[in-house]
């Protein structure tokens, strides 16, 4: 091997003649020699993996060993490596197939998403829309039934007070006998028998009394139930679910002849509060007939 970089001119010269190896040029040219021997790298030993000199080859270390030119190991090598590389790019493009196949499956599942909530925010949003026009319209019918048991009561009241006031001045009127000194004058007093009199209307003031305690209003307390109840089971009833993710819901699930499927047995209409206020615990019951959900596996569109 020439140790000396040339020029295109006296290339020519060099590269007509087999005995001269040309090489691409190199920044050195100690990389190329022998360490030992200081002579140009010609073979490679197979047996070691390692590049060697022709004084390696015959009187070296790697005398008897199987080697080969440097030409042959390095077209062996890449043989190899042209091998690998066409493994490599059929696992690339494997893999570039499975990324794609991935990003066509998220945009159809985010696409799924995105339909998912649009129609669940419009199921809520008219769900929402319900229920404030069913509250609403209870509220007012509790205030209504508030109003209607208070006036009765309110009217009696006046005249309890009114009467309470004559009861008042008869008491006033009575200790101011009592504290006179002369008898003449109290027995000469007139109108003492109106201010003994005590009894007349108690009977009727007692019952009148007795049935605004107890006259609270309960069937208009039972509508108002009725109402709240009839109301949220129409909602409910209204809602159609079409996709889920595995189950379908189905509010009022029925078979013909057999009532509900899987559900809970039949509740009696809430009955009125004995108290005459509005009936909270029908109020819990008929949320709790109302969301009992039955689920129904096997969901016709799968994702």
């Amino acid at each position: 091997m020439c140790e000396a970089s040339l020029c295109d001119n006296h290339l020519r010269v060099h590269s007509k003649s087999p005995e001269h190896v040309l090489c691409d040029p190199t920044t050195s040219l100690k990389d190329r020699k022998c360490s030992i021997h200081k002579k140009i790298l010609e073979y490679y030993c197979t047996e070691d993996s390692t590049c060697i000199c022709v004084s390696c080859r015959l009187d070296g270390e790697h005398r008897g060993h199987q080697v080969e030119t440097l030409e042959e190991a390095s077209e062996m090598k890449k043989k190899k490596l042209r091998n690998v590389l066409q493994k490599l790019m059929t696992e690339r493009e494997e893999m570039e197939k499975r990324v794609q196949s991935l990003q066509e499956r998220r945009r159809k599942v985010q696409g799924k998403a995105d339909d998912e909530t649009k129609r669940v925010t419009a199921l809520f949003r008219d769900l929402r829309r319900r229920l404030e026009d069913l509250e609403k319209r209870v509220l007012r019918d509790i205030s209504g039934w508030a109003e209607r048991v208070s006036r009765p009561m309110l009217d009696y009241i006046r005249d309890l007070e009114i009467k309470k006031e004559e009861l008042s001045r008869k008491m006033r009127d009575i200790e101011e006998l009592c504290n006179m000194t002369d008898p003449l004058t109290v027995l000469q007093e007139s109108d003492t028998g109106d201010l003994c009199d005590t009894e007349d209307g108690d009977d009727e003031d007692r019952e009148r009394h007795e049935n605004l305690l107890h006259d609270g209003g309960d069937g208009d307390v039972g509508g108002i139930s009725h109402t709240l109840h009839t109301g949220l089971s129409d909602i409910m009833s209204g809602v159609n679910v079409q996709k889920c993710t595995g189950t379908h819901v189905s509010p009022h699930s029925t078979t013909k002849g057999k009532g509900p499927i899987n559900g809970p047995p039949s509740r009696p209409d809430p009955k009125p509060s004995p108290t005459g206020g509005p009936n909270i615990g029908a109020v819990q019951q008929t949320l709790g007939g109302v969301g009992g959900y039955r689920h129904i596996t096997g969901c016709e569109d799968s994702w």
